[in-house]
């Protein structure tokens, strides 16, 4: 087999494992989230989240974080607020997440 074949298959394939542990880690990720949101009143800054959910605070663990909040923030479910005063170098230790309340039709 061709090499260059050999390699895009071993491509694919890196790519289907890293999507693998990413979605599992973030599907342990999402309910301490939530709950460590409601817990806080619904605001926590990311490297307040970050130390709540148990993890050190560092630029590593801070992705990590931001990697399970990103499809609760496309879901609705949390909404990420940046400081209008943050600068590139503090934008991440400003940047704020809530939880959206829902209405629902019964609570009228």
């Amino acid at each position: 087999m061709d090499p260059i074949i050999i390699k895009m298959i071993q491509s694919v394939w890196e790519l289907i494992i890293h999507k693998m542990v990413t979605n599992r880690r973030r599907k342990k990720f999402e309910p301490l989230i939530r709950q460590e949101l409601e817990s806080a009143g619904g605001v926590l800054t990311l490297p307040e989240l970050v130390k709540r959910i148990g993890l050190k605070d560092s630029f590593y663990n801070r992705g990590r974080v931001l990697e399970s909040v990103a499809p609760m923030v496309s879901r609705g479910e949390v909404i990420e607020e940046d400081n209008p005063n943050a600068t590139i170098k503090n934008r991440l230790n400003l940047r704020k997440y809530r939880l959206t309340t829902r209405i629902h039709k019964n609570d009228h």
